[in-house]
């Protein structure tokens, strides 16, 4: 058997199961999941599909406010960072200092 014959066979018989399938769901013997929909594109409408369903039903959005509360957090880290590196870098002068006072200079 060659190649493509090979390659006809067996999307033969992929359509053959994906009909399946489909008239599984179509029947109702089969109900399709979130993660059942391939496709990046496919996915991201389906989201905004259901937050904008979701928001119609007067459920609240908090994702904004998880959003500001994870930049302040990340603000904070960052502050908490460079006082640590000060910190260090002026011990660091001072033990050098202590060793050989004319090897740093003053401020």
């Amino acid at each position: 058997m060659t190649t493509a014959n090979k390659l006809v066979a067996l999307l033969t018989e992929h359509r053959e199961l994906v009909q399946d399938e489909l008239d599984d769901v179509l029947a109702g013997r089969r109900v399709l999941m979130e993660k059942d929909f391939l496709g990046p594109k496919e996915r991201e409408r389906r989201r905004k599909l259901n937050s904008d369903t979701a928001n119609q039903e007067g459920e609240k959005d908090y994702s904004q406010y998880f959003f500001d509360m994870d930049q302040k957090l990340l603000e904070i880290r960052r502050v908490e960072m460079r006082e640590n590196l000060f910190q260090k870098r002026k011990e660091a002068e001072e033990a050098a200092r202590q060793r050989d006072p004319r090897s740093v200079p003053e401020e």
